[in-house]
């Protein structure tokens, strides 16, 4: 290659020449070439060394075990798969042979589906029972979900039940440990029971090894004037036809704003219902025609294997829970929405109040052993003495929740009071104030300040404080709520007055409040 070896014309700022010049511009051609030759080889190099340094990287060391814990974390294994979980797990296969074998080798990936109704049609039984083997041993589970509101025009309801690929798995499929079958209306649901017993009974090669789980969903059009017994399907208020299938629910959502008996007269047939939700879409149990005649028995529906009660959209009272019998009972969470906007419309003492329902409700259920976790949501409270009387018949709670609650003429500060003054509570582990309302007149510190009192007069123990806010100005709320322990503390004449938070047991904790969009 050719120099420049002019030396003026480098280091100074002086015109070069016409021979100079075209000296100059051949060099340039020749550098940019050698440039370009050694930046190949120099991309070579690193390529080789990053090849090199990859053959001794650790997670090629990392047991195809432990890859395989990594990948069931990652997609939430044994929970069944849907499509996009699925399709996630085929992914990390791609990525390498090992990865691949890892995730064969890890049976728990493979022994769920979550399956929607568009994905039944077809012939895809050799893909699920093929999925569904590489499994192994591990105990197998397959959910069957109804289609949502956009794939139900032009087909018939609960068409997914009656594909061949359900009833081919249901009998030649693989061993299931569990099947979840969703249905959109009761009929479906019945007539699949009935082949699953016909195509079943005395199979020694039956797919079904343990339970299965049916799940109601019934869409009811909506109405401002709600639903009477006129309205209601048929087939839910045949006397006998409805009871098989309500004795195998044992989870059952019902959400409707049917008035009259209906709602009792099909509880009543729910002995094998584990989980129950009634949302009542802002509406009120009323039986107009009076219940000294009712098809059920008035205050002793009884729930014998209920464990979670859900109530929601509740309005001015609880009378589903003036006939309910739950001895079992483990889980109870009220949710009256609207109830504070709508109880200036009704004169008092129309109604039982809703404490003295829920309270009722407890003594006659004798819950009192089993009853953990206690939830009041959007509720007006209008009696402290009401509530202090549902905390004393559930000693063994050990999680109490108040979301978006209000004290009628201020009786919160009473209800706290009686509370830290009995021994009550001897279990708590979780005490939840959620949504606190910013009021003008009455600080949200004071909030907290009567719980804090309440739970330094349990003594040191260990327990969960819980708090969020809406629409409250911003200030350090932490540190304001140690500030406020340490005042509580002083005005004491004992040992532990100079004991922290974190000390006397308390792990308190601010979250973002959650607006659950269902208020009125």
């Amino acid at each position: 290659m050719h120099v420049f070896d002019d030396h003026r014309i480098l280091h100074s700022n002086d015109v070069p020449t016409s021979v100079q010049a075209e000296g100059l511009a051949g060099e340039i051609l020749q550098l940019t070439a050698l440039a370009h030759k050694l930046q190949s080889e120099l991309e070579e190099v690193q390529n080789r060394l990053c090849q090199r340094r990859g053959a001794l990287s650790a997670v090629r060391r990392i047991p195809q075990e432990i890859l395989g814990e990594i990948f069931s974390s990652v997609l939430g294994a044994p929970v069944p798969l849907d499509l996009t979980g699925r399709n996630e797990l085929l992914d990390l296969g791609l990525i390498c042979r090992r990865w691949r074998e890892a995730t064969l080798l890890t049976h728990q990936l493979w022994c769920g589906l979550t399956i929607a109704s568009k994905h039944m049609e077809g012939s895809q039984y050799d893909k699920i029972a093929t999925w569904l083997g590489r499994s192994g041993g591990v105990p197998k589970s397959l959910r069957l979900c109804a289609p949502d509101d956009q794939e139900v025009l032009g087909r018939e309801p609960d068409s997914h039940l009656s594909d061949p690929t359900t009833r081919r798995l249901l009998t030649q499929g693989p061993i299931l440990d569990h099947l979840f079958i969703e249905c959109e209306a009761a009929k479906g649901m019945q007539a699949l029971k009935d082949w699953i017993h016909l195509n079943d009974a005395g199979n020694p090669g039956s797919t079904l090894g343990a339970s299965v789980h049916w799940k109601l969903r019934y869409a009811v059009p909506s109405t401002s004037r709600g639903f009477r017994v006129s309205d209601i399907p048929p087939y839910l208020l045949q006397p006998k036809a409805p009871q098989p299938l309500l004795q195998g629910l044992t989870c059952f959502e019902i959400t409707c704003n049917w008035e009259g008996t209906v709602i009792p007269v099909i509880l009543q047939h729910c002995s094998n219902v584990e989980r129950l939700t009634v949302d009542l879409k802002w509406g009120e149990l009323l039986f107009e025609d009076g219940i000294d005649n009712a098809s059920f028995p008035q205050h002793d529906i009884r729930l014998p294997k209920l464990r979670s009660l859900r109530l929601r959209r509740h309005i001015n009272s609880l009378r589903i829970l003036d006939h309910l019998h739950a001895p079992l009972l483990e889980s109870l969470d009220v949710g009256m929405e609207g109830y504070e906007v709508n109880r200036d419309e009704h004169a008092p003492g129309t109604f039982l109040e809703p404490e003295e329902s829920i309270w009722r409700f407890l003594q006659r259920s004798k819950c009192q052993s089993t009853l953990h976790s206690l939830r009041f949501y959007c509720m007006f409270l209008q009696n402290p003495d009401d509530l202090l009387g549902i905390i004393a018949s559930s000693p063994s709670l050990t999680h109490l929740i108040f979301d978006r609650c209000t004290f009628m003429n201020d009786h919160r500060r009473d209800f706290w009071e009686m509370l830290k003054t009995g021994k009550y509570l001897a279990n708590l582990r979780t005490l939840e104030v959620l949504q606190i309302a910013y009021n003008a007149l009455l600080s949200v510190n004071e909030v907290i300040f009567d719980a804090l009192q309440f739970l330094y007069y349990r003594g040191p123990q260990k327990c969960q404080f819980v708090t969020s806010f809406r629409e409250a100005p911003v200030f350090n709320r932490t540190r304001d709520v140690a500030w406020r322990w340490k005042l509580i503390c002083e005005f004491q004449c004992d040992p532990r007055r100079n004991l922290t938070l974190e000390e006397f047991g308390i792990d308190y904790k601010i979250v973002p409040a959650v607006d659950h969009g269902d208020i009125q």
